[in-house]
């Protein structure tokens, strides 16, 4: 979640992750992820509204990661609601 530039994709292939779904608000910081070719796929979504959460997102994912979005200033709490509808 919030992927940004694609760095912490790349070290999830790079350690053996075959599928890496990143999503990001910003289309020039998917745009930067897409270049590195780690992702199997890569969504423009902003993130921290729950009752908007694309279904197809729920209950996909055995592990969720995220480190920028989660910085003061960035998103609320609410994001965690997301990462729990995300997960199996």
């Amino acid at each position: 979640m919030g992927c940004g530039t694609g760095l912490v994709g790349q070290y999830l292939k790079e350690r053996g992750f075959k599928t890496i779904v990143g999503v990001d608000a910003s289309k020039g910081m998917l745009e930067k992820a897409k270049v590195k070719g780690s992702y199997s796929d890569l969504e423009e979504l902003f993130l921290g509204l729950p009752d908007t959460f694309p279904q197809k997102f729920h209950n996909k994912f055995d592990i969720i990661t995220a480190s920028g979005i989660l910085a003061e200033g960035h998103l609320d709490n609410k994001v965690f609601d997301e990462m729990l509808l995300a997960l199996k």
